[in-house]
């Protein structure tokens, strides 16, 4: 007679508690890592934003956008999105758009709005604010980054803001300006961006519910500095944005 064996009761329990305890030490491990690939790709995205920064400069005569546009104002917004239009000339994204191999802002049209992926953090999307879906209105307030706020000493020492300032009318820095108070490769030009990280998150108004509560990389913000390369930085609170 053939016998056949089945697991006991107290088997299959034990069985099943072993692949809980291996599911419970390995989910923290494969999440930390999904992070961390979204982290690297948001570095990738700010190297890919550097290489049209650079392209930028030496066709304005190094100097940072807006540059001379006589069409547009004379600074950009610190709290950037990744969408532009025709009409948009006060984000980063209208000035890069071409440089990154995106159509001209001439061509989007003024009510229709075009996206620079590489300037939206893969961070971001995944932790919408307020329950924002960025796709609802094809990103345009999907403020994900931010471009340097010179606060700190030395950069307080700058003849203005590195990308304009409007409530004094003071026209974009050149990289020659930035480097004679201090390395370039000391200055970041863009961010990421969360409320953790602003002294007066209330200053935002109405891109405050768009905004990251907390770091989207959790543990580090990626920046990209005026010497065109990127870093990861811990975590440390609040930065004074």
């Amino acid at each position: 007679m053939n016998s056949r064996r089945a697991f006991t009761l107290i088997e299959l329990l034990v069985v099943i508690a072993i692949i809980g305890i291996l599911a419970s030490l390995l989910l923290p491990v494969l999440s930390a890592a999904k992070n961390h690939a979204i982290q690297v790709q948001c570095l990738s995205n700010y190297k890919q934003v550097g290489v049209g920064l650079k392209l930028y400069l030496d066709e304005s005569n190094d100097q940072l956008p807006p540059g001379n546009n006589l069409d547009a104002p004379n600074y950009l917004d610190l709290s950037e999105t990744p969408a532009y239009s025709a009409t948009a000339t006060n984000f980063l994204s209208y000035y890069l758009a071409a440089d990154l191999s995106y159509p001209p802002p001439a061509t989007v049209g003024n009510n229709a709005t075009n996206v620079v992926k590489v300037l939206l953090c893969p961070g971001y999307l995944r932790t919408p604010p307020g329950g924002y879906n960025p796709e609802s209105d094809n990103c345009a307030r999907a403020y994900s980054f931010t471009l340097t706020r010179p606060n700190r000493p030395p950069l307080d020492q700058l003849p203005g803001y590195p990308f304009g300032r409007k409530s004094e009318q003071q026209p974009a820095l050149t990289l020659a300006d930035i480097a004679a108070v201090v390395p370039l490769d000391q200055v970041w030009a863009l961010a990421d961006m969360d409320l953790e990280a602003i002294e007066q998150p209330a200053s935002l108004n109405e891109k405050m519910p768009f905004t990251a509560p907390k770091p989207v990389h959790v543990t580090v913000r990626n920046y990209l500095f005026f010497d065109f390369h990127v870093d990861s930085k811990r975590v440390n609170g609040f930065e004074n944005f």
